[in-house]
């Protein structure tokens, strides 16, 4: 299921965030005890590229991420803690990118799988983790137990952790608990923000995500996501022209991403636009042929004219 935005709603998978909140710092059983994940990172050119990733990460900037993370694949195919990043990176994702379209998380989890044959501990690992885990009721224990060991600092850590509280114990109150602590320990990381956005969106709570949504452009005014996102918290408050201000403005720094043009197509269409949304889906369909979706808001606006 789809919102406005063309996010996954609480349907999403939750996969996303366990993955997120098990790969930052933690430790893995390697059969002879308990092996950090920066175990992984001993060639240097990898930890530099892992944590370039990271840091784009954090920035919201995935196509970098991934970039820098293939590169260390190319280095270490079989590196445990690069597979796992990826593949958290295409389930975030996911709608309105060409990995999904590539089903890029499909070939990886196969490989890693493939190539992890001869390591027991580490092919639980990849059946666990990538393929959702079968103890989701513990998921939020486990967490908790890492957390203590590494401290309450780590990023990723703390959004795995918020999110498996909401979709495994719909505990908002504990999500929004660990994400505002995480964001007043680091505040200047986007993607906390970002998150904290999705939590009230969720939640419905339309009024604090645009409240949130303007702190987040207020500090991070330049970042692409962040002010797309400001154009989605208007937009969920039914202001439509203000939503389309900010998402032409973007458009016109940045014409490179087809979720801005779901935005556009979709607030044209709720202001009763039809002419300008079907030049804004042409146009998507020729810069984004693999994004489907384009069909879908063709369909929706159909209909609308057929039983307005």
């Amino acid at each position: 299921m789809k919102d406005k935005t063309g996010k996954h709603t609480l349907n999403i998978t939750f996969l996303t965030f366990l993955i997120a909140g098990m790969l930052a710092s933690c430790s893995f059983k390697d059969g002879t005890g308990e092996t950090d994940l920066n175990s992984y990172l001993k060639n240097p050119e990898v930890r530099k590229l892992h944590d370039e990733a990271l840091k784009n990460y954090y920035n919201l900037d995935w196509d970098k991420a991934v970039f820098c993370l293939e590169k260390a694949k190319e280095i270490e195919p079989a590196n445990l803690l690069i597979n796992m990043r990826l593949f958290s990176i295409f389930e975030i994702v996911g709608f309105g990118h060409k990995y999904e379209t590539e089903r890029k998380y499909d070939f990886l989890y196969k490989d890693a799988l493939r190539r992890s044959e001869h390591n027991p501990d580490e092919k639980l690992i990849l059946e666990e983790i990538f393929g959702a885990g079968r103890n989701r009721d513990r998921t939020p224990e486990r967490l908790e137990s890492l957390r203590r060991k590494l401290g309450k600092e780590d990023v990723m850590l703390n959004i795995g952790l918020a999110f498996a509280y909401v979709y495994l114990r719909d505990d908002f109150d504990k999500a929004y608990q660990i994400i505002g602590y995480s964001v007043s320990s680091h505040p200047d990381i986007p993607v906390l923000y970002m998150e904290k956005c999705v939590l009230y969106r969720f939640q419905k709570r339309y009024d604090d995500f645009l409240k949130s949504a303007e702190e987040a452009v207020k500090r991070f005014p330049y970042n692409f996501h962040i002010i797309k996102n400001y154009s989605d918290a208007f937009a969920f408050k039914e202001n439509f022209a203000k939503s389309q201000e900010i998402a032409m403005g973007l458009l016109m720094k940045n014409d490179s991403n087809p979720v801005l043009y779901y935005r556009i197509i979709q607030n044209y269409i709720d202001m009763d636009d039809p002419l300008s949304a079907r030049k804004f889906i042409k146009e998507g369909r020729e810069k984004f042929p693999w994004a489907d979706y384009f069909y879908s808001l063709e369909a929706q606006l159909d209909y609308k004219i057929r039983y307005k």
